[in-house]
């Protein structure tokens, strides 16, 4: 059963210690996958990539799949930015 996580508006190193508790939590209760749904993210940050390759590292060592579906306009751009599209698998979104 895939379990699903709406990521925030503001990813942000304001809510840098809520989020990666908050992510940390989910994970340990998927089976298998986590959907991120990134389609609200409005504000990225440094630190919000970093909890966010720090997540995809831990999910991969716990062999839990961690899609990234439907992400922001904000959030994909940044991400092809930084040249790490590849890092995620990214569903949802038109090629």
């Amino acid at each position: 059963m895939t379990a699903r996580l709406a990521l925030p508006l503001a990813f942000t190193v304001y809510q840098a210690p809520d989020l990666q508790r908050q992510l940390l939590q989910a994970l340990d209760t998927a089976h298998g996958e986590l959907m991120l749904d990134g389609a609200e993210v409005q504000q990225l940050d440094g630190a919000g990539v970093q909890i966010l390759l720090a997540l995809a590292k831990e999910a991969q060592r716990r062999d839990i799949a961690l899609p990234l579906h439907a992400p922001s306009p904000t959030l994909l751009d940044t991400l092809r930015l930084l040249g790490l599209t590849g890092r995620f698998r990214i569903v949802g979104v038109a090629a």
